[in-house]
């Protein structure tokens, strides 16, 4: 038989002195562990990651951080010219980018497309702008494409961010994104007309005038 006078009587003890919390293993340091850091978001997902814009990004970072801290895509990219048939002028690819498509359009691709449409054309002729048609894909067979045509370089890039931004969780697992640009531009031939008119500028004043063919 147990002798009561072995058992403790919490009602002679003060409940100030009383210490209530997990005991710690000796030599561990409790004090780095941040376990709301580790817990779950409410709604049990990761927070998105961003794509980065020009206030956030820094050209000479390196952005190879594993996990990653932001998306990663590529641009694969192609200029054509409609004369009777469409034709490809060139081609190029932009890896591994950062920086979100609508900024890296305004600071590096808008540029680059326009130079190399003034030297991969014939001197005297003009190109313009007719139509841009963007493909933003994953791969993961179980997500379709998202595909737009645009009038001239007008591209809606807030609509691709978004698409990027979707496929988040997929890009965390190991998925490759990718945007698909093809610019096409239409060949215009200008043909100089002079009008011989009658004005105040004497009995015949020529005016020119264009016309599109």
């Amino acid at each position: 038989m147990e002798d009561d006078s072995q058992l403790l009587d919490l009602t002679q003890w003060d409940y100030n002195d009383l210490d209530f919390r997990t005991p710690q293993l000796s030599g561990i340091d409790s004090r780095g562990v941040s376990f709301a850091s580790v817990s779950p978001s409410p709604s049990g997902q990761r927070p998105r990651l961003p794509l980065l814009q020009l206030d956030d990004w820094d050209p000479d970072g390196a952005y190879d951080e594993s996990p990653p801290i932001c998306v990663h895509y590529s641009i694969e990219w192609k200029l054509q010219l409609r004369k009777g048939r469409l034709s490809k002028l060139t081609n190029d690819t932009e890896q591994n980018l950062v920086l979100a498509p609508g900024a890296f359009w305004e600071t590096t691709l808008e540029a680059k497309v326009d130079k190399l449409l003034k030297q991969k054309t014939p001197p005297g002729k003009s190109y313009v702008p007719e139509e841009t048609i963007v493909v933003v894909s994953v791969t993961d067979r179980s997500e379709r494409d998202l595909t737009k045509r645009l009038d001239e370089f007008n591209i809606d890039w807030e609509l691709a961010e978004e698409q990027l931004g979707k496929w988040c969780p997929l890009f965390r697992t190991g998925k490759k994104l990718r945007i698909d640009i093809s610019f096409i531009c239409m060949y215009v031939c200008m043909y100089v007309c002079i009008f011989f008119v009658r004005g105040a500028f004497g009995p015949e004043s020529p005016l020119l005038g264009h016309r599109t063919c």
